[in-house]
């Protein structure tokens, strides 16, 4: 990666994610839970784009329709957790049959494998957006009584911004010292340096991040902002590599042109994806 290309790729990153911080810190909760749902619709209609490549057609307005009922769901019900179980399950199984339903390019009506695999196609789609994103509503209805410095902003903080941190330390280490690759057959830019440069970026982010919003207890609790810094890392990583296998299976660089050169919504978030429910069941477990 030329030097242009990693600093323009850098800021993009630090852009993209202080535009969510400033909604999160300016926005009333439920505005910002319609702020996560209009990345998603824009994610969705990135994964419905590339899959029509391949002969599937995803129904993109019930998927959307789910994710607007689970997200309010989780947010508005009193039981949190049970609100996005049951709420998720009903749009599944509704996803599940618009799927089967739906008529792609190339489908041969006469084959049943062709509607299942429509149907299965549209149900992993709807898991990956549906069950990932609904992690990112969950810290905002994180109010415990013994934190002060708005715990839930804290929260949902580091779930979004230390998957940034990874990617930008994954990308300025291993574009600069990457020299063993991770899965070059995937994504041949990953590195074990790079990996390493993620690992510090986010176990420093997450100790000052750690230090501002739950400073009453950061001289007990150091290690936790250490454990969960690691995880943040080792899961963005993980997001990235597993949309990689979405897009060399379909055939395509990126999802999208949010930024001509530097890819989609998706390409910009699959790391936050993946690494918000491991980083909210750890803070939930450490908090």
């Amino acid at each position: 990666m030329t030097g242009r290309k990693l600093a323009t790729a850098i800021v993009v990153g630090f852009a993209l994610a202080g535009i969510i911080m400033v909604c999160l810190f300016f926005l009333p909760p439920f505005g910002f839970v319609w702020f996560i749902y209009i990345f998603v619709i824009l994610a969705l209609i990135e994964l419905a784009r590339a899959s029509k490549l391949i002969g599937i057609k995803i129904p993109k307005v019930t998927i959307a329709f789910s994710v607007a009922v689970v997200f309010c769901c989780t947010y508005l019900f009193p039981r949190h957790i049970c609100a996005l179980s049951a709420s998720l399950f009903a749009c599944l199984v509704l996803v599940a049959v618009r799927g089967g339903l739906a008529t792609p390019p190339d489908l041969d009506l006469n084959r049943p494998v062709s509607r299942l695999r429509n149907s299965c196609a549209s149900l992993f789609i709807a898991l990956y957006i549906l069950l990932l994103s609904s992690f990112l509503i969950l810290p905002l209805t994180f109010h415990p009584a013994n934190l002060a410095n708005s715990p839930e902003h804290g929260m949902e903080f580091m779930v979004i911004f230390l998957p940034a941190l990874s990617d930008i330390g994954g990308l300025t280490v291993g574009a600069t010292l990457g020299r063993h690759k991770m899965t070059p057959r995937l994504s041949p830019k990953k590195s074990y340096e790079g990996l390493a440069g993620s690992l510090f970026f986010c176990i420093v982010g997450e100790v000052i991040f750690w230090i501002i919003f739950f400073r009453s207890t950061f001289a007990d609790d150091w290690w936790k902002a250490i454990i969960v810094g690691i995880v943040g890392a080792v899961a963005g990583t993980l997001g990235d590599l597993c949309a990689s296998v979405i897009k060399r299976d379909v055939g395509i660089k990126d999802y999208g042109n949010l930024i001509k050169g530097h890819g989609g919504v998706l390409d910009r978030t699959d790391s936050i994806l993946l690494a918000a429910p491991c980083l909210y069941l750890l803070l939930i477990l450490f908090l």
